[in-house]
């Protein structure tokens, strides 16, 4: 077995010396190909500006930039800066970003080359839009891809002309991911104190995150109680709280919260757990059944898990399959853990492999 390694395709002579310098050239001039953009990030070493060709993906109301050629030069740089600008024909746009995580990247990846492939397909050594789930999730560690988001300095200028819920999660969220925890709590406070709802979801993270979990669910007891017209948001409250009532206390008063929050992307496989913790296995199996019908990726683990304990090998086998063409990574893992049992050596390895590539730190440490 070998640990993964990171994938780089290095341009040649021709991209680097004509074809990259035509096309900024041409975005510069307003005569570019539509779509097509200059992105211009700070050198990592040099602190200088850096420019590249690139072709901005828009899905679902939120734009992307993926690298086609893997852990490239710009790559690298983008992840230190943490920001970077793009230069299209209708001028220059500065935003900050965000990495998107390795099981997130599938429609992602689909929907670059449904718009893109003419251009950079070969660079997907055979992939296409048509591949299946697992071949992408198996070529996506390959393809870094970063949100664009707002700067912090349009999300503070919003928040001061707003000042609403939506305008003060955002700022609060920058500002924390900027370092400044008090300043985001300071927003989160006002948000309270103006009846925004919000405010106590925002600040019970900024909380739970410092490890004064009581106080956390404190908060989220507040919102739930104060929440006058329920809707998918409290829906959602109820299942981070029953989620971090389960996952720090085991209380099994949580079970109502995970029903009432089962879209919340942990409560459905935390009300599963909880179920078996209770000895109503058969009910928890039917939870997950539900899951994995509707999608919910954190069903496809928990079932599997709860098969092969119940010697239902063969079945465990195709959910932990399942979760993987899902987007998770954790899946791969228990699945060669599995055939490993079986005696199936090789098929471990290779799905031992997957999920290092994936991210599983397990996987990488029985790798490395």
């Amino acid at each position: 077995m070998t640990a993964p390694t990171s994938r780089y395709l290095k341009p040649g002579w021709l991209t680097n010396r004509i074809a990259n310098p035509l096309m900024g050239w041409m975005v510069r001039r307003g005569v570019g190909l539509k779509g097509a953009a200059i992105l211009e990030v700070r050198g990592r070493k040099s602190g200088e500006p850096r420019t590249t060709p690139v072709n901005p993906l828009s899905l679902d109301g939120e734009r992307y930039l993926l690298a086609p050629r893997g852990e490239t030069e710009w790559v690298r740089n983008i992840r230190v800066a943490g920001e970077a600008a793009l230069i299209t024909r209708r001028g220059r746009e500065e935003f900050a970003v965000v990495e998107v995580t390795h099981g997130d990247k599938l429609p992602i990846i689909r929907a670059y080359l449904r718009e893109w492939a003419w251009e950079v397909g070969a660079f997907f050594e055979g992939l296409s839009a048509k591949s299946d789930d697992v071949d992408l999730m198996d070529a996506a560690p390959g393809f870094p891809v970063f949100q664009i988001t707002p700067r912090l300095d349009e999300l503070r200028e919003r928040w001061l002309r707003v000042r609403d819920g939506e305008s003060g999660m955002h700022y609060g969220r920058g500002l924390e991911a900027a370092g400044d925890a008090a300043a985001a709590e300071a927003v989160y406070e006002e948000l309270i104190a103006t009846d925004y709802l919000v405010g106590y979801y925002e600040l019970a993270w900024l909380r739970f995150r410092n490890e004064e979990v009581e106080a956390a669910l404190d908060l989220l007891r507040a919102c739930l109680r104060l929440d006058e017209s329920p809707d998918d948001f409290t829906s959602s409250i109820a299942g981070q709280l029953g989620h971090w009532m389960w996952d720090a206390t085991a209380d099994p008063d949580a079970e109502d919260l995970l029903r009432r929050g089962l879209e919340h992307p942990d409560a459905r496989a935390d009300l599963a757990h909880l179920l078996m913790a209770t000895n109503r296995a058969g009910e928890a199996e039917q939870v997950l059944r539900e899951g994995v019908t509707l999608g919910d990726k954190g069903s496809f683990i928990v079932l599997g898990n709860l098969l092969a304990r119940s010697d239902r090998e063969a079945e465990a086998e195709e959910m932990y399959r399942r979760g993987y063409a899902a987007g998770d990574a954790f899946s791969a893992y228990n699945l060669s853990l599995l055939l490993d049992d079986q005696g199936r050596g090789d098929e471990a390895d290779a799905w031992l492999i997957r999920a290092a590539n994936g991210g599983d730190q397990f996987a990488i440490d029985r790798l490395t």
